[in-house]
Order: C-alpha cells, then structure tokens, then sequence
C-alpha cells in the first residue's frame, strides 16, 4: 500500500463504494426496470439479483465512488490527495482500503472499520458506452462528521465533496459542517453534482448549502440544467455564477465550459471511440484540480482534463493506470 503523509493539497470526502462493473444490452435495463443511464439507490437484495443476473459479464471490480474516482486521478497525476469515508471490516472493506492506497490517496480510517456491510455499486454499461449504476450504500449511508479527520483538513489546501453525500441526511450534515469548518480557516470549498438524479431528488439542499458562493464546482450540462432550470449556456452560466466563483460544466465530446471568475473559456473535446463513460466527470474534475493545484492557467488545466477524461472513456472502468494518466501529464509540463 502506497503511504502519504500530510499537509494534503486536497482532502476529499464521500461514499465508499466497492464498484462490479458489467456490460449489458438495454432490454436487461428495460425487463429489471433499471432507469437507464442514471444512478439509483437500492437495497441489498434488489443488487444481489440483478449481479446475479449479469453473472459473467464482469469487466472490473475496483475501488470508488465518485471523490475516491476523482482523488485517485489527482494522487497519480502526482498530487497529495486524503479521502474521508466509511467502510465496514469485511473483506470489501480491506479490499477497498488496499485499493485506494495502491493508487496514491491516503486515508485514516483503518482502525475505525466498523461492523456492518461495505457499499456496493452495480455498474451497467450499455452498448452506447453509457452507464447506469444501482448503488447499495451499506456502511457508507451512515457516513457522518465523526468520519472527517478535521485535523487533516485544517492542513489542507482544498476541500472536495461529493454531491451524493446529499442523499443522506448524515452525509449532508457531515458536508455543511466541513465546508463551515473549512470556510473559516480559508481552505478552498469544491463541489460536484455528481449525478442529475441527485439534483432532482435533493434540490433543496444544494440551493441551501450553496447559499454562500464556494471556490468551486463541477457540473456536467444535464446536471447545471438540474441545478439551475436553465437550457441556454449564457442563462445557465449567468445562475452558476451566484453560487460559485469558478465553476467547469463539461458537455461530452464538444469538450468543457469553464468560468474563473472574469472570463468564460470554451475547451474543446477530442474525438475518440468511447467504450464506456463511467468516471469521465471524475476524471475531469481529478486532472482539472491537479492543474489548479499547480497554478496553470485556465486553458492548459482544462485540456489537460478533458485529453484524461476522453482516454478513460475508451477503456472498461473509471479511471486509468498511474502509467497511463503520466503519459499524458508529461505533454502538459
């Protein structure tokens, strides 16, 4: 297991959750009435039956949850990256803590595993390269603010969380009082929506936190049009700018939009043969806060994300190897 040792450039914080990864044609969606291309909340046993069900077809089993994804893009890309999550002491658990640290992102919650089951999420993806996740959150549903290390925070340059702690009153709580904790010793706030379901199901909550303008946030366009109501790029951009002061909408293959405060940048896309698009957003948001850790300016730490996120799209899985993300870094240095 790789170490780190503080200060940390970015202390991250959301859901644990040990991904099986699958590929699937939309009649499987359509017969187990999954809603296709979206992330939904389920129990145990409603997982259990549709892994079941896709038995064979297993493309990866990794660590993550969007931050942990998102982390672990900016430990390899070089950066000193914690994350503050929870998992149970089972063997997911012990995989996913081996995980993470394999792939440069510290943590210190090994001795505070509890007792109960590691999350889990099913990722399908389709023949459009689209993926549509049913999550099992186990453990993770009761993340809370006992699980933040503010000690490692108060050392932190930037705080990142994830929108999915939303879900949950707890994960809420937990993320209200570390952005209040992190506001007052200027420590960097940064958000992403995560998913647009999310959005949709918990608006009020982000309107809330989001009262007060933060440092940061990520969006891709369906969830700025969640968040905002907005379909036009300039009225979208113009309700973004309320509640951030920089903030990236990334929109596929036709690249990102990205505010730093004075001026709009468009960065375009690169075209490649997407296989599959789970962890495209996390990427992004992992190179784009490397870039920034390092204070390029907008347009290189813009095409340096968007040229990750459209390498990791043509290949199973949510991120890329150490090896693989290096290669691209060094064109950018």
């Amino acid at each position: 297991m790789t170490k780190q040792s503080g200060p940390f450039e970015l202390f991250g914080m959301g859901n644990a959750l040990v991904d099986f990864e699958f590929t699937c044609d939309f009649d499987f969606l359509e017969k187990n009435k999954i809603s296709r291309s979206m992330m939904t909340l389920v129990d145990a046993k409603t997982q259990a039956a549709h892994l079941a069900l896709l038995e064979g077809n297993m493309k990866k089993r990794q660590c993550g949850g969007s931050a942990a994804n998102t982390l672990i893009a900016f430990g390899q890309a070089g950066g000193k990256a914690h994350y503050a999550c929870k998992v149970a002491d089972d063997h997911l658990g012990r995989f996913y803590l081996d995980d993470l640290g394999k792939n440069h992102v510290h943590a210190s919650f090994e001795k505070k595993m509890h007792s109960g089951t590691t999350g889990t999420c099913l990722v399908m993806i389709t023949p459009d390269s689209e993926r549509t996740m049913e999550t099992h959150l186990g453990i993770t549903s009761e993340f809370s603010i006992n699980d933040v290390d503010l000690d490692i925070l108060a050392k932190s340059t930037s705080l990142y969380i994830e929108g999915y702690l939303f879900a949950t009153d707890l994960g809420q709580q937990a993320a209200i009082k570390a952005e209040e904790f992190a506001r007052a010793r200027s420590i960097d706030v940064c958000l992403t929506f995560s998913d647009a379901s999310i959005i949709h199901a918990f608006h009020k909550k982000f309107e809330s936190f989001l009262k007060q303008k933060i440092q940061l946030l990520f969006a891709n366009e369906g969830e700025a049009i969640a968040f905002t109501g907005c379909r036009e790029i300039p009225d979208m951009v113009n309700a973004l700018k309320e509640v951030a002061e920089e903030f990236v909408i990334t929109r596929s293959e036709k690249g990102a939009l990205i505010y730093n405060g004075s001026k709009l940048w468009e960065i375009p896309g690169r075209k490649v043969k997407a296989i599959d698009a789970n962890g495209a957003g996390d990427m992004f948001a992992g190179a784009y806060l490397f870039g920034r850790s390092k204070g390029w300016d907008v347009a290189k730490r813009g095409e340096f994300a968007c040229h990750a996120a459209s390498e990791v799209i043509t290949k199973y899985g949510p991120r890329l190897t150490t090896e693989e993300l290096q290669k691209i870094l060094v064109q950018y240095k």
